[in-house]
């Protein structure tokens, strides 16, 4: 789930939460561009912020131009981390 909060600052606070246990973050929105990005994305909230940074979207497969929730991805440990695959067999770094 991605959720803008108020504060700390005047653009709020970007949550994400829910892909995978242990991995929520949250970051202040001190750049006004993603600021403006985020409050002006409506159905492509995903899209704005995969292309951002990756990591702001891992529920977000870019070949598929969709989102699914975690339980959709098949997830496997790589050595860089965590490599998971869409329902429709796309992979990606998450």
């Amino acid at each position: 789930m991605i959720t803008l909060v108020p504060g700390p600052g005047p653009d709020g606070t970007l949550t994400v939460d829910g892909f995978r246990p242990g991995t929520e973050v949250a970051q202040a929105l001190s750049d006004p561009s993603l600021a403006d990005a985020v409050r002006a994305a409506t159905v492509d909230l995903s899209a704005t912020l995969y292309d951002r940074d990756p990591a702001w979207a891992p529920f977000w497969c870019p070949t598929c131009e969709r989102s699914y929730c975690g339980s959709h991805w098949r997830l496997a440990e790589g050595s860089y981390g965590f490599l998971g695959t869409c329902p429709y067999g796309h992979r990606r770094g998450l």
